[in-house]
C-alpha cells in the first residue's frame, strides 16, 4: 500500500467547524479521492507484477527443464496464487462511501484501518507462502544452469534478504498507520467537543 497525505488531512480537520463549508467538503473529497486513487494504482501494480513474474517463472521452467527447477516453479506459482487470493479477499472487504456521500473523516479512518489490518494480520503466513517456493526455484535454476550458478546464488541471497526484511518493513508501516489513525481520532474528538459545546445561558 502506498502512503497517503496525513498532513493535508490534519490541516483540513483542524480548520473544520460545525458548519462545514462547500470548499471544505471539496478539499475533503480531494484528499480522500487521492488516497483511493493511490490504492487503485497499487492494486494494478500488484496484479501486473504477479502476472509478469508468473509468466517469467513458467517460461524459464519450460526453457530449462530440470526436476528440481520444475518443482520450484510449481511451488512458487502456488504460493503466488495463495497470495493473490488473500489480497483479493482483502480488497473485497475495503470500505466504501455510503450512497456516494461526500468523504468523511470516519471514511478516511476506515480506509487507514483497512490497510492496517492487512499489514498486521497474516504476515508470517505470507512469508511462509512465498519463501519455500522461491528458495526451491533458485536452487533448481542453478541446477538447470550450472554455468550461471554464481549469479543465481547471488539472486537467491537477495531473495532471502527481501524475505527477512518483509517483517520489519511491515511492522514499520503498521506503526505509521496506527499513528495516523490515532491523529485522526484525536482530531475528530476535538472537533466533536468544540462542535457540541454551547455558550452558557444567562
Amino acid at each position: 500500500m502506498t502512503p497517503e497525505e496525513p498532513d493535508d488531512v490534519r490541516a483540513l480537520w483542524r480548520t473544520q467547524t460545525p458548519e462545514i463549508s462547500p470548499s471544505n467538503f471539496e478539499e475533503m473529497r480531494r484528499v480522500v479521492g487521492q488516497m483511493e486513487r493511490k490504492m487503485r494504482r497499487s492494486r494494478i501494480d500488484f496484479v501486473a507484477a504477479i502476472v509478469l513474474s508468473s509468466a517469467t517463472i513458467a517460461a524459464l521452467a519450460v526453457m530449462f527443464p530440470h526436476p528440481l527447477f520444475t518443482l520450484g516453479a510449481i511451488v512458487t506459482l502456488a504460493g503466488g496464487a495463495l497470495l493473490v487470493f488473500e489480497v483479493v479477499q482483502h480488497w473485497r472487504r475495503a470500505p466504501v462511501a455510503e450512497n456516494g456521500a461526500a468523504p468523511s473523516l470516519e471514511y478516511h479512518r476506515a480506509l487507514l484501518q483497512h490497510q492496517l489490518d492487512f499489514h498486521r494480520h497474516g504476515l508470517w503466513l505470507r512469508v511462509l507462502t512465498l519463501a519455500p517456493g522461491g528458495v526451491l526455484f533458485f536452487l533448481g535454476f542453478a541446477a538447470a544452469r550450472p554455468d550461471l550458478a554464481a549469479l543465481i546464488y547471488f539472486q537467491l541471497a537477495t531473495f532471502v534478504v527481501i524475505m527477512i526484511m518483509i517483517v520489519p518493513l511491515n511492522r514499520k508501516r503498521a506503526a505509521k498507520l496506527e499513528n495516523e489513525i490515532a491523529h485522526l481520532t484525536s482530531l475528530h474528538e476535538d472537533q466533536s467537543s468544540s462542535g457540541g459545546s454551547t455558550p452558557d445561558a444567562d
